[in-house]
């Protein structure tokens, strides 16, 4: 009797191991190619024919690395738009580390918008610190809006961080991102001088190996504003509709005001729950020239 109790008992957890292997499995393991000229950061892949794409099929994303003496060079290529999530929210952050280790502490966020041509215009005399020309201004209002790449880094060591209040720091960084053949694809140019300034202890350099892991969507604060903002409006005129603009007169909110608020809520909360955050940790082994 004890020995069958023990037969099952170690049939059992093999088949316990078989199930949650997989979940135990070493990160990705991929090189970078060394390239003797540095590719156009134009958010384009033509320069990028030799590199050898790996996969992520979980989230249908293609991935390679180049690098030269000064510069890390990365592709990430999306395939389905059902897993960008909110990644116009909180663009892709590539977070670097110690090999080996997942820590996420030292990161640079790669944020595309969309912005008006009088954001465009603001942003441009805070650049140069004076007043653009009005027929500048007038070339420029030509086209309703544009296209912002900005980069922030995100050093979680450093004394002075805080995640709601830091404005962005340069980090030493350059990325482009367009729509290619149905695709979203980043271009990313990662300097290894400013990473060797700002983190010496990672020792990022040509030759090395370092810990690599991309991060993208999930819920914002700011995201999640947009999304009551929307909600509300979108409630708001579908109570009108049904009340024919008629009002409370007790409350001043609308007929139904309570029950709406209610519905607005159970809305945001379902959308919420959609908008998921996706990350990978690989292991990037640097190239150096020979």
């Amino acid at each position: 009797m004890k020995r069958n109790r023990l037969i099952t008992s170690v049939v059992f957890i093999l088949a316990m191991m078989t199930f949650i292997a997989p979940g135990f499995s070493k990160d990705e393991s991929v090189g970078s190619m060394w390239i003797a000229s540095p590719p156009s950061i134009d958010g384009m892949n033509t320069e990028w024919t030799k590199a050898s794409l790996t996969s992520y099929k979980k989230t249908a994303v293609d991935y390679a690395f180049m690098n030269d003496s000064e510069n890390l060079y990365v592709l990430f290529i999306f395939r389905n738009p059902k897993y960008l999530s909110s990644i116009n929210w909180t663009g892709l952050t590539v977070w670097i580390g110690p090999q080996g280790e997942k820590k996420k502490e030292l990161g640079i966020n790669l944020l595309r918008k969309q912005i008006s041509a009088d954001e465009y215009i603001a942003f441009m005399e805070k650049q140069v610190g004076q007043e653009m020309p009005e027929d500048r201004k007038a070339q420029v209002r030509q086209n309703k809006a544009y296209w912002m790449f900005e980069q922030r880094l995100i050093n979680k060591n450093a004394a002075d961080y805080d995640a709601d209040v830091a404005p962005p720091v340069y980090a030493g960084a350059q990325f482009r991102s367009n729509v290619l053949d149905q695709a979203l694809l980043y271009e990313v140019a990662i300097s290894f001088p400013k990473l060797a300034e700002i983190a010496p202890e990672l020792g990022v350099e040509p030759g090395k190996s370092v810990s690599v892991n991309f991060e993208w969507g999930g819920a914002t604060k700011e995201y999640k504003e947009a999304l009551a903002r929307g909600i509300g409006q979108n409630t708001t005129q579908a109570q009108d509709q049904r009340s024919g603009g008629l009002t409370d007169e007790r409350g001043g909110g609308g007929l139904g005001s309570a029950e709406n608020e209610s519905v607005r809520l159970a809305s945001m909360r379902r959308q919420l729950q959609q908008v998921k955050q996706y990350d990978f940790w690989i292991d990037l082994n640097l190239a150096r020239n020979e």
